[in-house]
């Protein structure tokens, strides 16, 4: 491997009363037909490392719910299931979760506001290492994954990431409109 970068994103999640259940979706549009999901451009390099990935939530509001507990999936964007809508029921079966080069849990223990503390406020930021969830760890127990997730894109593939956002604890997003800035950090070549 060789060069170390970091691509961004964002979108913006629409104000909505209705509560999130274990199993939505997060994303910019209730219809599934006018959701745009976050893409990371990888154009210039063939493959690569995710070693990690922050999530920094701006609110219109004053409140950024920290109490937000959410995967984010990242798939080559040829290969991302189809969307379904903001707060609408999102199972993903298992051929689709293996598909995704890699995955990214929120937790809601880990949410910094702009002060450095652990509790809500205008924005909020959290940053994970490539890992997976050690079960039955409250918060979730996070196991470091040094060599982190690693990705290929074949001749003539979209050199894109998309992401896929789902809720894993049922969430109150108050009337806000939420703005998700998304980092991904890389080796590639």
């Amino acid at each position: 491997m060789g060069k170390i970068v970091r691509v961004t994103s964002s979108f913006v999640r629409e104000a909505s009363t209705v509560v999130f259940a274990a199993g939505d979706e997060i994303s910019n549009h209730a219809t599934a037909g006018s959701v745009v999901r976050p893409t990371f451009s990888f154009e210039g390099f063939s493959r690569g490392r995710l070693f990690g990935a922050g999530v920094g939530i701006v609110s219109d509001s004053t409140v950024v719910v920290v109490g937000l507990n959410f995967d984010m999936l990242l798939f080559k964007t040829a290969d991302v299931p189809a969307a379904v809508g903001n707060n609408v029921s999102f199972p993903l079966t298992g051929l689709q979760r293996s598909k995704a080069v890699g995955r990214f849990l929120f937790d809601d223990g880990g949410w910094q506001n702009t002060l450095g503390a652990y509790t809500a406020g205008a924005s909020a930021y959290q940053y994970c290492p490539a890992g997976y969830p050690v079960p039955i760890g409250t918060p979730t127990l996070y196991e470091p994954h040094g060599p982190g997730f690693f990705f290929e894109f074949k001749s003539g593939e979209t050199k894109t990431l998309t992401a896929v956002f789902q809720v894993l604890a049922a969430l109150d997003p108050v009337v806000e409109v939420d703005t998700y800035n998304l980092v991904l950090d890389a080796e590639v070549e």
